[in-house]
């Protein structure tokens, strides 16, 4: 286990999560007080490996279960093992709960993430919805519904909104889509493209309506579902599901 060298107690919770060594997830990296819709230049995705004992996945120094160089790439400090000091290990908030390893409280509701979390209840590694997010990671940094794929029923999935930054859980102001071409339009018009005209979106070369730009490969497995309303994620058992965020996992 990778974070066999930790307390005992989070080495059971690490057996809860699924987490082993070189596992992998996709993360977005925002600049450093970028607001508004992701576009190239204040977002970039990233993906990165836990760490192991025995140095093949890239040194790891504090010893929390996040490589140094993932932790220089999404912001953490490579040499403290909670960097927001809210006692859940950065491994573990990236790979394990979902959480935000850099912020004490994920949501921004004034309770910490390790007060909000009941972290032995295997319940919060669970994706009733089947999102890609685990529920402790809705319930903590999203605020979305753990029981619905459109938390806020505007025609994008959970999924879709955290990689385009419009509102996982936003009802009063739903993602408008209006050339229907699966980009919404407040992320095509922050990028130069024309939110009228689907001709006009972003190149996405393997048509998942993920734009090149953040791409990390040529899978389909963001690709574009007929939904209720508009366009709906891909369920977490598909073949071809894509791991995002800090969370899920891929091997």
């Amino acid at each position: 286990m990778a974070l066999a060298d930790l307390d005992p107690v989070w080495v059971d919770r690490t057996r809860k999560a699924g987490m082993y060594e070189g596992k992998k997830a996709i993360v977005r990296v925002r600049t450093a007080g970028a607001t508004g819709p992701a576009t190239p230049e204040n977002a970039k995705f990233l993906t990165v490996t836990l760490g192991d004992r025995a140095g093949s996945q890239g040194v790891d120094t504090d010893r929390d279960g996040l490589s140094d160089e993932a932790e220089t790439a999404i912001g953490t400090n490579p040499a403290v093992a909670d960097t927001d000091g809210d006692t859940i290990p950065d491994g573990f908030e990236v790979f394990g709960c979902g959480t935000r390893a850099e912020h004490a409280d994920s949501d921004g509701d004034g309770m910490p993430d390790n007060v909000e979390l009941n972290l032995d209840d295997a319940a919060i590694y669970s994706d009733t919805d089947g999102d890609g997010f685990y529920d402790g990671q809705e319930r903590a940094s999203f605020g979305s519904k753990v029981d619905a794929i459109d938390s806020d029923g505007d025609g994008f999935g959970d999924d879709y909104e955290y990689y385009f930054a419009t509102p996982v859980n936003d009802a009063a102001h739903p993602t408008q889509d209006a050339d229907g071409d699966g980009q919404p339009d407040d992320f095509e018009t922050a990028n130069g493209a024309d939110p009228q005209n689907a001709d006009s979106s972003l190149s996405d070369s393997d048509g998942d309506a993920l734009p090149d730009f953040a791409d990390e490969d040529d899978s389909t497995a963001h690709a574009r579902v007929e939904g209720r309303t508009g366009r709906q994620a891909v369920p977490a058992n598909s073949p071809d599901i894509g791991p995002n965020c800090s969370c899920p996992m891929r091997d």
